[in-house]
């Protein structure tokens, strides 16, 4: 008697030979698809990863392609092991950029779940993603390029060894951000002084006047913190009344002048030096001043100034002393004839410097006040104190003291300063009352209740009272009336 419920056992293949797909076997128990390809002599196989037919025919015919791209002996190499690649490969790097480095591989590792022996290969750019996203919060965008350029440099190295046939940091989600605008911090005259002596009257520090003679020269020579640290007597030629100084960044030769306002620092430190007259001693001491700067700031209430903004103080004084800018440029060790100088710096220098943009103002105007001229730098000013870009060019030109060489625009305007007017805010709502503080053309700057100056065209303003001057009659003839348009005809007799 038989025993219907025994089992039944199948002796056929374990793996099927799908047909019409070379190369693409189907697992008879699990549903799974497998690719087998011969290479070389050498048999290949590859699991695709799904039960589904279609995907799996995409797979394999990746698998296919990278075959002649990708090596089949470093294939299975682990993400511990590129990243030991990548520093090698990255060690004739500056220090710093090592540095930044390895915070970098240290934050990706500790977020990063899977574990250093993962292989490389099975990397997706979605996990890659997943770790931008978890650090992009915290991040400034140049800080977010740096982090996507660590990938991007970490897996172009895998391609190239062929450990992989393409990048996946290629398809990040967004692998690069627009650098912010940066927030320039300038101290002034009486900032910067306010800073050396709250630096020099520090009792409890043994380094107080090393610190203070080192923020002080970083400020009147406008040099950066690498090359002053770095700076030897021998390169101070007291003969040419000059500094050579090497650029670090670029590695390159420059000289700086002894200033006249730097030429007394520089004596003191000289005769400190008692004896040691050595041409290769540091001039200072210290090889950086960033804390006990941050602290004087601190102590002093200001702005948080860098070493990078006392550089820049001393440009904008030479800037405003009327130096020009290429020479500027050549004593910082540019190499661009002051294109840098004229874009970046000039806009901190002159746009919150009341006192500098009345006395430049003044040279445009000639005869006009320094004062009545400012109007036009203040009618572009919110109440915060932000410059706004003006939205037309125009300058307020008093209506009865023309330039010379030109005529009177007044003849077309029938405003003056001082009139009383009605307009709209922002062009909508109801009417309100605003004063005229400057006219030019067929157009008036208004002051509004809200304390904003407003160009108006004079169709958009009312007059609230207008007072026309009587007319003295020439003779008792009355005018002829002519219509718009048409000319009078003579009557025939």
């Amino acid at each position: 008697m038989v025993n219907i419920l025994a089992p039944v056992v199948t002796t056929g293949p374990t793996y099927v030979k799908v047909a019409n797909f070379p190369g693409l076997y189907r697992h008879a128990r699990s549903g799974r698809y497998y690719a087998c390809k011969k290479q070389g002599g050498i048999r290949r196989e590859r699991s695709l990863g799904t039960c589904d037919r279609k995907i799996a025919e995409r797979r394999l015919k990746e698998w296919t392609g990278n075959l002649e791209k990708v090596d089949a002996e470093v294939e299975k190499t682990t993400l511990h092991e590129l990243i030991g690649r990548y520093l090698v490969v990255t060690g004739s790097m500056s220090e710093s950029s090592r540095v930044t480095d390895q915070s970098i591989i240290k934050r990706f590792l500790t977020f990063w779940s899977h574990g250093k022996d993962y292989q490389v290969r099975s990397i997706r750019p979605s996990m890659l993603d997943e770790w931008l996203t978890h650090e992009e919060p915290r991040l400034r965008n140049v800080t977010y390029n740096r982090y996507a350029g660590f990938l991007k440099q970490l897996f172009d190295i895998a391609v190239k060894d062929r450990i992989i046939s393409e990048s996946p940091a290629k398809l990040l989600r967004q692998g690069w951000k627009k650098p912010q605008a940066v927030k320039r911090q300038v101290p002034s005259v009486a900032q910067f002084e306010a800073i050396v002596a709250d630096i020099r009257a520090q009792r409890f520090s043994d380094h107080a006047e090393h610190t203070a003679d080192f923020v002080e020269f970083l400020g009147l020579a406008g040099l950066g913190q690498a090359e002053a640290s770095s700076l030897t007597w021998g390169d101070v030629d007291w003969q040419r009344n000059q500094i050579n100084v090497r650029r670090h960044k670029t590695d390159t030769h420059f000289q700086v002048p002894i200033y006249e306002h730097l030429r007394p620092l520089l004596d003191k430190m000289n005769r400190a030096r008692r004896g040691k007259r050595s041409p290769a001693s540091l001039v200072f001491k210290i090889k950086d001043a960033k804390k006990a700067l941050k602290a004087a700031c601190d102590r002093l209430k200001l702005p948080a100034f860098c070493q990078r903004s006392l550089r820049q103080h001393l440009i904008g004084r030479l800037w405003k002393a009327g130096v020009d800018r290429k020479l500027i440029a050549q004593w910082q060790g540019h190499q661009d004839g002051g294109q840098l100088i004229l874009d970046t710096y000039t806009q901190v220098f002159g746009s919150d410097d009341e006192e500098y943009v009345r006395g430049q103002l003044a040279k445009i105007g000639g005869g006009t006040t320094p004062a009545v001229m400012l109007s036009s730098v203040e009618a572009y000013r919110s109440p915060s104190g932000v410059m706004k870009g003006p939205q037309k060019s125009h300058a307020p030109v008093d209506p009865h003291s023309a330039p010379a060489g030109r005529s009177a625009p007044a003849a077309v305007n029938p405003y003056a300063k001082g009139d009383k007017v009605l307009t709209k805010l922002g062009g909508k709502g109801e009417d309100v009352e605003a004063e005229v503080v400057a006219v030019w053309k067929d157009e008036v700057q208004v002051k509004t209740p809200d304390g904003e100056l407003r160009w108006r065209t004079i169709r958009t303003v009312q007059p609230i009272k207008v007072v026309v001057a009587p007319q003295e009659p020439t003779s008792e003839v009355k005018p002829s009336v002519r219509r718009r348009g048409k000319p009078m005809r003579k009557k025939r007799r």
